[in-house]
C-alpha cells in the first residue's frame, strides 16, 4: 500500500542536485516532486509521472515572480532535470513550442538509478537568476560600497597626512 501523506524524493536529489540548485530552482523543482510523485494516480494506483501546473500555482505556492519562475523553469530544462509536455505528451521544451499552449504539464527527470550509470546529470553550473546591474538591492549596495571606499580613502590620507606631521612610521 502507498502511504499517501508522504512525497518521496529520489536520494540522487540530496547527494548530487541539491547543491547545485539555488533559491528559486529548488522552490519549483520541489513543487513539481510534490504535485507529480505527491499524488496517486486515482485511475492507477501508482504515482503520478506528470501533472498540469500553472504559472498563477508556482506564484502562490513559491513566492516567486512570473519572471523568475520562467527564468528558473527555463534553467531546469538546461540542467535536464524536468520536462514539458502537452496534453498528449508531446515535447514543449522549447520556449518557441509552448507559446501557445494552455496546458503545460511538467515532470521530474530524478530517476534514481542515473546515478548508477554514471550520466552527466550533475555537472552543470551553477547560475543566479537574478544578475547584476537591473537589481535595485545590489545596485544600492554597490552605490553604498563606492561611498564607504571614498569615506575610507579621505579617512586613511588624513591617519596619512597626521603621521608625517607627527613624524609617526
Amino acid at each position: 500500500m502507498i502511504n499517501e501523506s508522504f512525497t518521496p524524493i529520489p536520494n540522487i536529489f540530496f547527494d548530487k542536485i541539491l547543491k547545485e540548485l539555488n533559491k528559486s530552482e529548488l522552490k519549483l523543482l520541489l513543487i513539481i516532486l510534490r504535485q507529480t510523485h505527491g499524488w496517486i494516480d486515482i485511475k492507477s494506483n501508482n504515482r503520478k509521472e506528470r501533472d498540469r501546473i500553472s504559472q498563477s500555482q508556482f506564484m502562490k505556492k513559491t513566492g516567486l515572480s512570473r519572471r523568475i519562475i520562467s527564468k528558473s523553469i527555463e534553467s531546469l530544462l538546461e540542467k535536464e532535470l524536468i520536462t514539458l509536455t502537452d496534453i498528449q505528451g508531446n515535447s514543449l521544451n522549447l520556449p518557441s513550442k509552448r507559446q501557445g499552449h494552455l496546458a503545460i504539464y511538467y515532470s521530474h527527470l530524478l530517476n534514481p538509478t542515473c546515478a548508477l550509470l554514471d550520466m552527466n546529470l550533475c555537472t552543470f553550473k551553477h547560475e543566479h537568476v537574478q544578475k547584476g546591474e537591473h537589481n535595485k538591492r545590489n545596485y544600492n549596495k554597490r552605490k553604498l560600497t563606492k561611498e564607504r571606499e571614498i569615506e575610507f580613502k579621505h579617512i586613511k590620507e588624513i591617519l596619512d597626512q597626521k603621521k608625517l606631521k607627527w613624524n609617526i612610521k
